[in-house]
């Protein structure tokens, strides 16, 4: 038995007033998942067309200004710590424009252990 299996169901909501949040939801202090209520959100539908349609958004507020990302190998899964050598970090730091950072994503989509 999973220890997720005791857990008590959480209700799922979908559209909800601004009243019933604050007084009905947001009282009841309890867990709530709200299901679509971002969905007509720019970002969502631009995301709903495509990879290339949500890239070419995001990079639409690109300032061009420089900002700091870290960079690790496909090794990492995705775990920024220390290396296996406690010297060094599994990951590295550089300044990138957000576009930069979008086209360096698409760039090793697909590639194992990208």
């Amino acid at each position: 038995m999973s220890v997720f299996s005791t857990l008590p169901p959480v209700r799922a909501l979908g559209a909800v007033t601004p009243h019933a949040f604050a007084h009905e939801i947001l009282p009841a202090a309890q867990p709530v998942v709200f299901k679509a209520i971002l969905k007509d959100w720019p970002v969502v539908r631009q995301a709903q067309l495509g990879d290339r349609q949500i890239a070419d958004y995001l990079k639409g507020f690109d300032s061009g200004q420089p900002t700091p990302v870290l960079e690790g190998s496909g090794q990492t899964e995705g775990r920024f710590a220390y290396a296996s050598d406690m010297q060094e970090f599994n990951f590295s730091r550089r300044n990138k424009t957000v576009s930069a950072g979008i086209e360096d994503i698409f760039a090793v989509t697909g590639q194992t252990n990208a």
